[in-house]
């Protein structure tokens, strides 16, 4: 990842808010599920009250609500498949 991919993540993926809470205030980059690479499919916008938090837990699934988890997962498969398709198209 570089500071392109980062500028990508925050404004374009979460649009300079908080994957969890919405907030667009002391934003920072986390690592979705920390046991996988950094990757613009595994990385959210988090507060950074929210990101020490999240680096403490041990499974998303037991430390937000479904609905919460759904959501964000929901979108970082989009741009999972957005990458796959532009690695085809020969841009990424």
């Amino acid at each position: 990842m570089d500071i392109n991919d980062a500028d990508y993540i925050v404004e374009e993926i979460w649009r300079a808010r908080s994957a969890l809470s919405r907030s667009p205030e002391h934003l920072t980059l986390v690592r979705w599920n920390r046991h996988e690479p950094t990757t613009l499919w595994n990385v959210v916008v988090m507060t950074k009250k929210e990101a020490d938090a999240h680096d403490k837990i041990t499974s998303v699934r037991d430390a937000y609500p479904a609905e919460v988890v759904d959501r964000i997962e929901r979108r970082l498969q989009e741009v999972r498949k957005l990458e796959e398709h532009l690695q085809k198209l020969g841009f990424a």
